[in-house]
């Protein structure tokens, strides 16, 4: 979460969009939205055979706060 906070220094203020991708589910999403990621890459967290892709997304909007 380091890197996230430094890119997000680096902008100069400027509004960013930071990105992160990898390891991005249900019990990470609101530790790497709290860091200041607001694009999340997600995969197996919404495209498992255990669950809808409607519930993986609404799973991590829940989770992200959204």
């Amino acid at each position: 979460f380091r890197r996230m906070a430094d890119a997000i220094k680096l902008s100069d203020e400027r509004e960013i969009d930071v990105q992160v991708d990898g390891g991005v589910n249900g019990t990470t999403t609101g530790q790497v939205v709290r860091a200041g990621a607001n694009v999340l890459v997600v995969g197996s967290a919404v495209f498992s055979p255990k669950f809808s892709v409607k519930e993986g997304i609404d799973h991590i909007r829940r989770e992200a706060g959204k």
